[in-house]
C-alpha cells in the first residue's frame, strides 16, 4: 500500500536498501530466504558492479507465489551481476527443488 510518498513498501525497502550501496564500488551479496527476493529486485536497480550474489533457501522461483509477480518481467539476472550461486536444503519445503536456474533467463552481460 501506498505511503505519503506514493510508494509501496517492496518500493520502500528497495530504495532502504540501494541508499547504503556505493556503485563505484564493487558489490558481494549474500542473501537469504525472502531477502533473496528483496535482492533480486534491487539488483535490478542498482548501477553498480556485483561479482558475486549467493542466495541461501530462496524462494524465487515458487511459481504463482513469487516467480510471477517479480519484477521486472520476465525474470532475468540483475543486470550487474556477474555470478550466482543458489543454495538450498532439499528438505526446505519453502524452496521446494533447485528450479531457479531453469525459470530466470540470463542477464545480457
Amino acid at each position: 500500500e501506498p505511503d505519503g510518498t506514493g510508494l509501496g513498501l517492496d518500493a520502500r525497502i528497495r530504495e532502504r536498501v540501494l541508499s547504503g550501496l556505493d556503485p563505484s564500488r564493487p558489490l558481494i551479496v549474500v542473501s537469504h530466504s525472502l531477502g533473496t527476493v528483496v535482492a533480486y529486485e534491487a539488483l535490478h536497480s542498482y548501477g553498480g558492479r556485483v561479482p558475486l550474489w549467493i542466495t541461501l533457501g530462496s524462494p524465487l522461483a515458487m511459481g504463482a507465489l513469487v516467480l510471477q509477480r517479480l519484477v521486472p518481467r520476465p525474470p532475468r539476472t540483475p543486470p550487474g551481476v556477474e555470478s550466482w550461486l543458489n543454495f538450498w536444503d532439499r528438505d526446505d519445503i519453502v524452496v521446494a527443488r533447485p528450479r531457479v536456474e531453469r525459470w530466470m533467463e540470463p542477464n545480457v552481460a
